[in-house]
């Protein structure tokens, strides 16, 4: 398991703004959590959430990691962006994540306010 690795194919995939790149970081049983109240189990409910970042430009994205014990990994999320209005967008989080012995996510839950 690597973090840094899978950081790394993450945010690049997010700029590219290449939602099956995206995808291929998780496993297909992944228990997602796109905020505390909305949970997804299949891929195809996670690849709907992410086709607003079609529309983002400008794209501004650092992912640092705070804490790690074992497979189990909190991260800092700080992005910016311009939407298709070309306003500014700024957004602060935490992902919780566990990775599986073949790098990739099954268990992904945002925090923010």
């Amino acid at each position: 398991m690597n973090i840094n690795n899978w950081l790394e194919n993450f945010k690049k995939a997010w700029i590219k703004k290449d939602i099956p790149a995206i995808l291929e970081l998780f496993t297909s049983d992944v228990e997602y959590w796109e905020n505390p109240y909305q949970k997804c189990t299949w891929l195809d409910e996670v690849a709907k959430l992410w086709i607003g970042i079609k529309s983002q430009k400008d794209i501004i994205l650092d992912l640092q990691l705070f804490s790690k014990e074992w497979n189990k990994y909190t991260i800092n999320f700080d992005l910016v962006y311009s939407n298709q209005d070309n306003i500014k967008k700024t957004w602060k989080w935490a992902y919780l994540m566990t990775l599986t012995e073949d790098n990739k996510c099954n268990y992904f839950l945002q925090i923010w306010e």
